[in-house]
């Protein structure tokens, strides 16, 4: 029951068989409450919740990468670069951007996104969708003016060539808060 080679590896199993990811983060939870083999667990649970995107396992990823962030604990380069992704592809549709914006609290959220893409390695081609992630959770999280000063911001950034779901979004957002 407490070993963690056998959880990690049927949280991983019940994911790469497409099963539900709540089943899967279970696992993955006794797993590190064992206490042992901690970065065994992570590695599995992160190839998992990869191996599979679905808005379940986007938010599982989501959930396990700021628990990391609040234990301190390294996440890597292609964890990070994952993670934007899943972002990015979320802006597609309403509903994967909503179930990102409530995989946790916004405020935890806008902290581990400030974490992982605000140093100066960031690419700043990419600010401008960061950024309206940010402005995003600031609304989730009942700050209308910080999230309509950050929409302004970027609003004010983009170029001709940028993403025009974010100016869309940007757009209508500055208007919702500005009434």
């Amino acid at each position: 029951a407490a070993n963690p080679f056998a959880h990690a590896n049927l949280g991983h199993l019940i994911l790469w068989r497409r099963g539900p990811a709540e089943e899967a983060s279970a696992h993955f939870a006794q797993a590190l409450d064992s206490g042992r083999e901690r970065e065994y667990v992570r590695r599995m649970q992160l190839a998992a919740f990869r191996n599979y995107s679905s808005p379940g396992t986007d938010a599982g990823l989501l959930r396990a990468v700021d628990e990391m962030r609040r234990n301190g604990e390294p996440i890597d380069e292609s964890t990070r670069r994952y993670l934007f992704s899943v972002y990015f592809h979320a802006f597609n549709t309403p509903e994967e951007l909503q179930a990102l914006v409530v995989a946790i609290p916004p405020a935890e959220q806008i902290a581990t996104l400030r974490a992982l893409y605000f140093g100066p390695d960031f690419d700043p081609d990419r600010a401008p969708l960061r950024d309206a992630t940010i402005a995003l959770l600031q609304e989730a999280a009942g700050q209308p003016a910080d999230a309509l000063a950050t929409w302004q911001s970027v609003q004010s950034s983009l170029g001709p060539d940028d993403d025009g779901r974010v100016a869309e979004m940007a757009t209508a957002a500055i208007k919702r808060l500005s009434k």
